[in-house]
């Protein structure tokens, strides 16, 4: 599993917590 595809996971069941994630990454 990739970085990539543990976050789609992670989107799925915790959308707020990939949008702060995506914040810090940029």
């Amino acid at each position: 599993m990739t970085k990539s595809e543990l976050i789609a996971r992670l989107a799925e069941r915790h959308p707020h917590l990939v949008a702060a994630d995506a914040e810090l990454a940029v």
